[in-house]
């Protein structure tokens, strides 16, 4: 049997994860059935995984010498059977790709575990316990003196013997490890929208969808089944909270999932709205009396009632506060905390807003932290770090003595998170991340989409100017890569833990600019040889978040935007990186998405709620304003500059416009229903191919709701 590498055991990838040691493929946990030679496919597929694994070298590994069968068909029906087994198909492949008469390619990201082993400490006999010590150095001594001091002996016996039964009935009633004792999946649209999060009443679910520019709220039972569109008020309709006796709904009217929305309160069984008053959050809450609320806006936290009237500030923080959760007794609460370099901590106040403290300050553990609530139980609190869920539980008796660290729930293959619990506890209701893109490009004489050369889960395609490289960012991990256009002679630039997105090829196509992010850091630009090498910050420790940057038209210097905070607008900034000298473009506060028109004489700009379309005129200094949409996504300069390219992906058909510069017209020039139509949560404006074609990133799924089935002592 083949091996992955010498030491690997477990190897994880999406919903999968392949067991060498048991021979097991097994999916969410559950063994699925894999024939030894499919099995034996995928191995040395993920042995070298992003390279071709041509057939003859599958014929030479499958089957001994002076075998004589029909190699081709037994290759060709062995992937087929892979294939069926991983829920992946040759035409928009999510794992296998075939490369036209060469042979197949894995495309996932992976990650590779050794599974858990018994310590040393855990295989080495136990050393006497303290109490056990104790016993030994007195027993002598006792039994010396026994005769001299019966009365001393007994009582030293009877205090010993005490401690000896406290210490074992504390150690006897310790809470056991929580454990999953089973998981299934509720919903099969694979459009579940975990910023809207979970709710139940106790019979049915509520969570929102992704369905083009639009987030409909869906309803489903508990155990799964058929889902449902809730009436709900407004087009885009997000639930907050239930109020404590269920009677109520704490919602919000949206456009886009940035908030600001204002605050309704909605009554289950039917009757008007109620606005709470002018109140605008972004994360809203309940007071367990059901009289008040709790809410957030910006970096600060609110009460009010619940007719909008007694507002009053509680605390602010350095980041946005979300997801409250209250404690069980009412005295305070728990909520995240999101930084703008991407942090995200979970911390602790009293129910009148004193107090407020980090969580688990010092925890070990680097992922973020988020979406806490609290278990029916009021001893168990559970919440997502990384993509896994954790449960924090409360010490009691002597076990309160010890610092209470974390319990890891789950442990993959999916990406778990915003766990919700049922009524009686018993189970968890989370989201399950599965996300699949394909990039597609537009044959206009066919007027249809087409599958594209370059393999599934890339974004932030971006093209040298000789047209024989693309450089593009793979979901999921965010890692920057380049390749030619069928790609071949793929190479990874970047890797964990850094964050990429948005490269962009220097004029000569030895050098990509894109913006990057490390743990505890900003995004900010960075350049890395297209050869391969060490990316290197524009600017040392910038601590200014960019979101775009871009290569001047001389290739010398570099645009970037300053977004850190929106509230203290300010310049667009260009750097030149053999001098790194910095100067700001003219009345450019506020601004941002930095393009640089191939000729020189433009840079487009958004403004920052990504509403309005700027062109900066190089030679008079001045900007125009030139268009204006919903929310502005994706967007590109034509090869010769006569052309700018803008997604609204707030546009029903998610459309992409077209600037023509010298007469300041718009026009449609695509659009995105076809892919909608089909099951795609959003279509993603990927620019111009450089044989002129509309190219488009389709995101096939997004996220399920799964219901895990728990023990928590």
């Amino acid at each position: 049997m083949p091996t992955v590498s010498g030491s690997a055991k477990l190897i994880r990838f999406g919903p999968f994860e392949l067991d060498l040691r048991a021979v097991e493929l097994r999916k969410y946990g559950l063994r699925v059935k894999l024939q030894e030679r499919p099995f034996q496919i995928l191995c040395l597929l993920l042995e070298d995984r992003g390279a071709v694994v041509t057939r003859e070298a599958l014929k030479a590994k499958l089957w001994k010498s002076g075998t004589f069968v029909d190699f081709d068909h037994g290759i060709s029906s062995a992937v087929n059977k892979l294939r069926a087994a991983l829920g992946d198909s040759a035409e928009s492949p999510r794992y296998v790709e075939t490369i036209g008469r060469q042979g197949y390619r894995f495309i996932a990201e992976i990650s590779i575990a050794e599974p858990p082993q018994k310590t040393a400490a855990q295989s080495a006999p136990s050393k006497p316990s303290e109490i056990e010590q104790f016993f030994s150095g007195r027993r002598e001594i006792v039994w010396r003196r026994r005769l001299r001091y019966p009365r001393l002996v007994f009582a030293v016996s009877a205090i010993v013997l005490l401690a000896a039964g406290t210490l074992s009935i504390q150690w006897a009633t310790q809470p056991a490890e929580p454990k999953v004792l089973n998981l299934r999946q509720i919903t099969t649209s694979d459009r579940a929208e975990h910023w809207g999060r979970l709710h139940t009443d106790g019979a049915r679910l509520f969570y929102s969808e992704h369905n083009g520019p639009h987030w409909p709220l869906m309803q489903t039972s508990v155990s799964g089944g058929d889902a449902q569109p809730v009436a709900a008020p407004f087009p885009n309709t997000r639930i907050f909270d239930f109020s404590p006796d269920y009677s109520e709904l704490l919602i919000g009217s949206f456009v886009d999932m940035s908030g600001n929305v204002p605050l309704w309160i909605m009554p289950v069984q039917g009757g008007p709205l109620l606005r709470v008053g002018d109140v605008m959050v972004d994360e809203a809450a309940w007071f367990p009396d059901g009289k008040r609320i709790l809410f957030s806006r910006g970096t600060e936290v609110f009460s009010v009632d619940r007719d909008g009237r007694n507002r009053r500030q509680l605390f602010s923080t350095e980041g946005r506060p979300q997801d409250f959760a209250w404690n069980p007794d009412g005295n305070g609460f728990r909520f995240t905390v999101s930084t703008r370099k991407d942090e995200r901590f979970i911390w602790e106040a009293s129910a009148d807003g004193s107090a407020v403290h980090p969580l688990l300050p010092g925890w070990s553990s680097t992922q973020p932290q988020c979406c806490g609530v609290w278990m029916p139980d009021g001893r168990n609190f559970v919440f997502t770090a990384g993509s896994e869920i954790w449960v924090l539980r409360r010490r009691e008796g002597f076990w309160s003595l010890k610092k209470n660290v974390p319990v890891q729930l789950t442990s993959g293959p999916n990406a778990f998170g915003n766990p919700f619990p049922s009524r009686d506890g018993k189970r968890l209701f989370v989201f399950g991340v599965d996300q699949r893109i394909a990039v597609q490009r537009f044959d206009q004489q066919k007027n249809d989409f087409e599958a594209y050369r370059l393999s599934a889960s890339a974004i932030d395609l971006a093209f040298s100017r000789d047209g024989e490289w693309v450089a593009y960012i793979r979901q999921p991990g965010l890692t920057l890569w380049r390749s030619r256009l069928d790609g071949s002679e793929a190479l990874q630039l970047t890797s964990a833990p850094m964050s990429a997105l948005h490269p962009r090829w220097s004029h000569d196509g030895s050098q990509i600019l894109f913006v990057g992010q490390l743990p505890k850091e900003v995004y900010t630009a960075y350049i890395v040889p297209a050869a391969g090498g060490e990316p290197l910050p524009v600017l040392k420790n910038d601590s200014r978040y960019r979101n775009f940057a871009d290569w001047s038209p001389d290739g010398e210097s570099v645009v970037m935007d300053d977004v850190q905070d929106p509230e203290v607008p300010a310049s667009v900034i260009t750097v030149n990186v053999r001098t790194h000298e910095i100067s700001e473009i003219p009345d450019s506060k506020s601004k941002e998405y930095v393009r640089w028109s191939p000729d020189g004489r433009f840079l487009a700009a958004t403004s920052q709620e990504a509403k309005t379309l700027f062109l900066y005129n190089a030679q008079s200094q001045r900007w125009t304003t030139v268009a204006t949409a919903h929310r502005i996504a994706r967007c590109e300069w034509g090869t010769d500059g006569r052309y700018f390219y803008f997604q609204d992906i707030l546009d029903p058909q998610q459309s992409v416009f077209r600037l023509e510069v010298s007469t300041g017209r718009v026009e449609k020039v695509l659009e995105f229903s076809k892919p909608l139509q089909a099951g795609a949560t959003r279509a993603s404006f990927e620019g111009i191919a450089p044989d002129g074609s509309y190219l488009v990133s389709v995101h096939l799924g997004w996220a399920n709701v799964y219901a895990l089935d728990v023990d928590l002592p």
